[in-house]
């Protein structure tokens, strides 16, 4: 069941996708989805996509970390597998997961073969782990059970193959787009990434400022460019959960003016939620008696008593693996452990 905003969205999308996109070709497409954490803007883009590929076009997913990109990769495998379970009636699209682990099969090894599916991929159908078997300069992707995954890529060869989704890095995409950008000798690997591709997603789009946003600007672009000159409309669609003005962020982004952002507020006339979002910006500045991590861990135990004072839930984002590992190692061995927190 979709609620009214995904609803709202998905038609608009689903519009542009089928008649091809916009009139003009002064601008592209831009979409920003900007909405609390848990309220289904995953399964906007994901509808997008996979709509996209069924009608012979294809999509990039740009995720800012791998951990998020393995987490979603497996949704999106989940879905691939419902349709494939539709049968022949019903053409899967090929999902291709590119990014610095990512190797040419050329220059396979045997070690990296048996560990290639070290991203923490599961069988969709069987939840077992996936493997690898080579044969005669051919792979198949098979779970321990033995059914075979044979929608999914992993290796750059794959590019070849024109895949209908990627997912992707931002510094893979922005690489591509420079070496075809710059013209000259295009090999048929970097024509290919581009070829076809009318759709390029960017979730956890507010990691995408100053000069990460300057960058991704300047590419998009190129990027742009590149997909007109092989006769595709460029739709470009942004997700986020904490961007304090979305249609100006995504505008900046994208190269439009704000107004050609299509965009829904969440909690815009007809939607049924009694919540609100505050923003209080607070820059903390550590003396040098005090390491940065340790400020860190006080405004944490400071945000949790508030939290359980006035009987609220909280979310702490952290740009950074090892940081959220010592942030919990903190909360747990410290506070919990200790009873020093009830």
């Amino acid at each position: 069941k979709l609620a009214e905003y995904q609803a709202r969205y998905i038609e608009k999308i689903a519009i542009d996708i089928i008649e091809g996109g916009r009139e003009s070709d002064n601008y592209s497409s831009v979409y920003m989805i900007d909405a609390p954490v848990g309220t289904g803007k995953t399964e906007i883009f994901f509808f997008a996509v996979l709509l996209n590929a069924l009608l012979g076009k294809r999509s990039i997913i740009v995720y800012p970390r791998k951990a998020l990109e393995t987490d979603q990769a497996q949704r999106l495998l989940d879905r691939l597998e419902k349709l494939k379970e539709c049968g022949d009636t019903i053409k899967v699209p090929r999902l291709l997961i590119l990014d610095g682990d990512s190797v040419w099969l050329r220059e396979r090894k045997r070690d990296y073969l048996a560990n290639i599916i070290g991203k923490d991929l599961r069988c969709p159908r069987h939840k077992t782990q996936l493997k690898v078997q080579y044969s005669n300069n051919q792979y198949r992707i098979v779970c321990d059970n033995g059914h075979e995954i044979d929608f999914l890529m992993i290796f750059r060869d794959d590019v070849l193959q024109k895949p209908e989704i990627i997912i992707t890095n931002r510094y893979l995409l922005m690489t591509s787009a420079i070496r075809e950008y710059r013209g000259g000798n295009v090999n048929e690997y970097q024509a290919s990434f581009f070829k076809d591709v009318s759709l390029i997603v960017f979730d956890e789009a507010h990691v995408y400022t100053n000069l990460e946003g300057g960058d991704l600007a300047l590419f998009l672009q190129a990027i742009r460019y590149l997909v007109q000159q092989y006769g595709s409309k460029l739709k470009i669609i942004f997700s986020s959960a904490t961007v304090p003005n979305p249609q100006e962020f995504a505008g900046k982004l994208a190269g439009v003016p704000e107004n050609e952002v299509f965009y829904i507020p969440y909690q815009s006339p007809g939607f049924k939620v009694d919540r609100y979002k505050l923003n209080i910006v607070t820059t903390l500045m550590p003396t040098p008696r005090f390491s940065a991590e340790t400020l860190l861990q006080v405004v944490v135990l400071a945000s949790m008593l508030w939290l359980r004072k006035y009987g609220y839930k909280g979310i702490v984002f952290v740009d950074s693996r090892t940081e959220i590992s010592r942030i919990f190692h903190y909360i747990y061995e410290t506070i919990l452990e200790r009873g020093g927190y009830d």
